[in-house]
């Protein structure tokens, strides 16, 4: 069972895909092929608002034998960053198709 873990806006840990709408963690799949793309906006100093939307396909070399995933994933994300002593604070509203539920996330400082 070594599969990539899908989900979540920042790569915690490993053999994860990080993807805009998902939580961490919610499908595991052997293959994938993603892509995403982003735009930021710098509103006043320190303050930035991000969008971003990503396209997931899964299941095109083999299926998993543990877990059921769809065969496409889309999600959308918009972030409201403030950058402070202590690292980003970052605030996102998230949706996927899929799911069809918008679900927040909330980063504070920098993962090490």
């Amino acid at each position: 069972m070594n599969e990539f873990s899908i989900g979540g806006m920042t790569s915690i840990f490993h053999n994860q895909i990080p993807f805009a709408g998902l939580r961490e963690g919610t499908f595991y799949t052997p293959n994938v092929a993603t892509a995403q793309l982003g735009l930021r906006y710098q509103l006043f100093s320190n303050t930035y608002l991000t969008g971003r939307a990503n396209v997931l396909f899964s299941n095109f070399i083999s299926k998993s034998n543990f877990f059921t995933i769809p065969d496409f994933l889309s999600g959308y994300a918009m972030t409201f960053t403030y950058n402070f002593a202590l690292g980003p604070l970052e605030l996102s509203a998230m949706y996927s198709d899929q799911s069809r539920r918008v679900i927040g996330y909330v980063n504070i400082g920098i993962p090490f």
